[in-house]
């Protein structure tokens, strides 16, 4: 009995390590697609994507908001432990931008399924104009 719990405790840690892991890398992808700029004044935009974060704790993530401004511009503004599921495709929000943080942050990905198949959304695997801001509704 207690050489079972043991092979069901080592399997539970193998899998939580290989989900951090899996997690990791696809933050560093998306890290690769920010082109991190700086936006001093509030703007609102139309969302074209957005993925809630998770709660925050032992770890920092972000939501993610890809949407055009009144500009034109193609933007995505991460919010720090927003895990608001509410804001919608075509949704206008008001952008109150923030300071990049100077720490890790686990960033969500917008995910598309097809069938056997799952790949990130166009826009994601595209390099966009990136600010951290916190999203509220007009």
């Amino acid at each position: 009995m207690k050489l079972i719990l043991n092979n069901i405790s080592l399997l539970l840690l193998f899998v939580s390590c290989s989900s951090i892991s899996q997690t990791s890398s696809q933050a560093d992808n998306i890290i690769q697609n920010c082109k991190f700029v700086v936006i001093a004044s509030p703007f609102s935009m139309r969302i074209l994507e957005y993925v809630p974060g998770c709660y925050c704790g032992t770890r920092s993530c972000a939501s993610n908001c890809v949407g055009i401004n009144s500009n034109n511009d193609t933007i995505r503004v991460l919010s720090l432990c927003n895990t608001d599921t509410t804001f919608k495709i075509s949704q206008i929000v008001f952008v109150n931008p923030q300071p990049q943080p100077k720490y890790q942050v686990t960033i969500a990905q917008y995910w598309i399924s097809e069938g056997n198949n799952t790949f990130l959304s166009e826009l994601e695997r595209k390099k966009i104009n990136t600010i951290y801001g916190n999203l509220s509704r007009r």
